[in-house]
């Protein structure tokens, strides 16, 4: 099931799991070349046991998931070292908006973004999967795990923006994870196999 804003509850979309833009992808410094209002920002804090409720998730933001790469062989590459790494995309719908201390977790670890981070208005931010953490602010400390995993956004007081999972024997498209081909989403929030990854740009 996927969560998105303050929805608790899982759409469908035929075969696929449902729930104008500026590239960001990371250069060697990671400077970054190149989104709806958080007008109502709950501050309180979220809950720290395991359990997720309606207390742990957080006001829609516009930012959600929008592609998901957990097996790249030649696909997008580290401009550090050359090599084929696992990729997130987020996606801000609307206006621009601080991410700043918001994390993306996979099943195991997290990356925290760093201070100044702002998603601009109809922006992606593509973040490297590598587990590399000490090649720049925007490599995460993990990779993804082709026949299972799961990604969760979160916002810096620790409520879910968005998440999803995958797993070997579940339900096309959130099963085991095919070379080279991403989970994307489309207009609708709906998730779909895409073999023609877009790190950065519009969804197919």
């Amino acid at each position: 099931m996927w969560w998105t804003g303050a929805l608790l509850a899982g759409l469908s979309c035929g075969t696929v799991a449902c729930s104008g833009a500026v590239s960001q992808l990371p250069d060697r410094t990671d400077t970054w070349l190149g989104g709806v209002d958080t007008d109502a920002v709950d501050t309180d804090a979220a809950d720290t046991d395991d359990t997720l409720d309606t207390e742990d998730v957080g006001p829609a933001s516009g930012v959600r998931l929008n592609e998901i790469l957990a097996s790249n062989t030649d696909g997008l590459q580290d401009p550090v070292d050359g090599a084929f790494v696992d990729w997130l995309e987020l996606h801000a719908q609307g206006g621009a908006v601080d991410v700043s201390g918001w994390t993306i977790a996979d099943a195991g670890a997290s990356l925290e973004l760093p201070a100044g981070t702002t998603l601009p208005a109809g922006g992606f931010l593509v973040i490297l999967c590598d587990d590399q953490p000490e090649d720049g602010a925007l490599h995460a400390g993990f990779k993804l795990g082709k026949d299972g995993d799961s990604v969760t956004i979160r916002d810096a007081s620790g409520r879910i923006v968005d998440t999803v999972s995958w797993i070997d024997g579940g339900v096309p498209p959130l099963d085991a994870q095919t070379d080279d081909t991403s989970l994307a989403r489309d207009a609708r929030g709906c998730w779909y196999r895409d073999a023609t990854p877009t790190p950065g740009a519009d969804n197919r």
